[in-house]
């Protein structure tokens, strides 16, 4: 959300003996998404299954098993689980005075692992807009899908949003609009 990624251009991925009733043991997707406007392009790679990035990109040398690592031209930002609640700055010498901004965006009360749930209840209750509403979610489920697109099909897919096509890559086109029997469909 902060970084404006919007669609990327093109994923792939590396995974372990794919199965066709499930979902390999591991994976490595790697999005690239391109520049907007004076932001530079972004390499985003999502490791699943135990699969982790080589220690030595970690600042201490030392990888978790769950968490977000940013990597950039200064510096890096890590945070050791899934929701982002905490985070360390690296090299921590370089950020050793750096005082964070204000929040911006609303916050709920409580424990982070629960906030999006209560944040849903008080959207229901009042009618409210959702940090993560459908603007957003529709976004971020279509980063996603084309990611187990790549793991589905073994292959690159070069996405084109507007047609809603894996450019040189009919395997997709199946996952993409499937073929619904006779009295069935969306």
């Amino acid at each position: 959300m902060g970084l404006e990624l919007g669609t990327p251009t093109t994923i792939t991925a590396e995974t372990s003996e794919p199965k066709p009733e499930c979902f390999p043991a591991w994976s490595i997707v790697t999005y690239e998404f391109p520049a907007r406007g004076e932001k530079p392009p972004v390499k985003l790679i999502w490791y699943d299954g135990g699969k982790t990035p080589a220690a030595d990109i970690m600042p201490g040398g030392k990888m978790v098993k769950s968490g977000c690592l940013l990597i950039g031209s200064k510096g890096s930002m890590f945070s050791p689980d899934d929701y982002g609640a905490t985070h360390r700055l690296f090299p921590e010498e370089k950020f050793a005075d750096f005082k964070a901004p204000e929040p911006t965006l609303p916050r709920e009360e409580g424990s982070p692992y629960l906030a999006h749930y209560q944040e849903w209840i008080r959207a229901c209750k009042t009618g409210s807009k959702t940090l993560t509403n459908f603007d957003y979610a529709t976004r971020l489920t279509e980063v996603c899908l084309l990611g187990n697109l790549a793991v589905r099909t073994g292959k690159k897919i070069s996405w084109d949003p507007v047609a809603m096509k894996a450019v040189g890559c009919p395997e997709a086109d199946t996952y993409i609009h499937p073929h619904f029997r006779e009295g069935w469909g969306i």
